[in-house]
């Protein structure tokens, strides 16, 4: 291939590209929306990150104090309209996965050279 050739895939490459896509946003739709159950408290989060002890002793809180603290998982760093960003997350992946979706279903859009409906 020379320097500055365009590469043209066939709309079957193209359309396992997209479904590809389809997957990864769809799992990174989910892990958002387990990442919102747990900041709204729907469902425990992993006991690193939220903050799940055990019983303490006066030694466990003292070794405490010299290892650097970890966020929590169950506390929005900050929201945007009341909307934490893995409520961010959530919306813009779940919309990105049905876009996709859309595309890689419809057959119009893998013609070239066709006007698209």
């Amino acid at each position: 291939m020379n320097p500055g050739q365009t590469v043209r895939f066939d709309a079957r490459e193209r359309r396992v590209v997209l479904f590809h896509l389809v997957l990864l946003l769809g799992i990174d739709a989910a892990l958002a929306m387990y990442h919102v159950g747990v900041e709204h408290h729907w469902w425990p989060g992993p006991e690193f990150c939220t903050g799940g002890v055990g019983a303490i002793s006066i030694q466990d809180l003292s070794a405490a104090l010299n290892k650097p603290a970890h966020p929590s998982c169950d506390t929005p760093a900050f929201t945007i309209a009341g909307i934490s960003l893995a409520g961010m997350n959530f919306i813009l992946a779940s919309a990105l996965t049905a876009f996709a979706l859309i595309a890689a279903i419809k057959r119009d859009w893998w013609q070239i050279g066709r006007a698209h409906v």
